[in-house]
């Protein structure tokens, strides 16, 4: 039988060389895939008690378990964007942000969430130091989405 042992001291003396490196800056724990096959509870866990405070994950369903395993504080952004109604049901529910990839996710996410959300999502996405207002993190919303789909090249631009 294979057994994968999770050194706890090393997680956290990574921790502390990338808090060094960022010289200050707030981190966020990008915790996909069952935290990289660790465990998303335990390494999450782990990390908060570390004062890792913002979490990253790629599915919406992984928001929500978080907050079910007490995570009720913590900021979490949803990495994967989606126009799936199920899916923003759950972001909302989570009360996580949601990553906007496209026009479509951006239209269906601004037709489900609330105000304060997509305020909120502006917010973290911009590091703003306050909530944007209402119309402006409306208008903010769609730029972002219109630069993230201009940033990809396609296979027929020149290199």
């Amino acid at each position: 039988m294979k057994v994968l042992a999770v050194d706890r001291e090393k997680i956290k003396s990574n921790l502390e060389c990338v808090r060094k490196a960022a010289g200050g800056a707030e981190l966020i724990a990008v915790l996909k895939a069952n935290a990289y096959g660790l465990g998303l509870r335990e390494i999450a866990g782990l990390l908060r008690e570390e004062g890792v405070r913002r979490f990253a994950v790629t599915e919406p369903s992984d928001a929500l378990r978080l907050r079910d395993w007490g995570f009720a504080d913590e900021e979490i952004l949803v990495l994967r964007s989606s126009a799936c109604e199920d899916d923003i049901r759950d972001i909302i529910k989570a009360c996580a942000t949601a990553s906007i990839g496209s026009y479509d996710a951006a239209v269906a996410l601004n037709g489900m969430a609330e105000k304060d959300q997509v305020q909120r999502m502006v917010k973290t996405l911009l590091a703003l130091p306050e909530l944007p207002q209402n119309d402006a993190a409306d208008a903010l919303a769609m730029a972002i989405c219109h630069a993230h789909s201009q940033s990809r090249i396609s296979a027929s631009d020149p290199i």
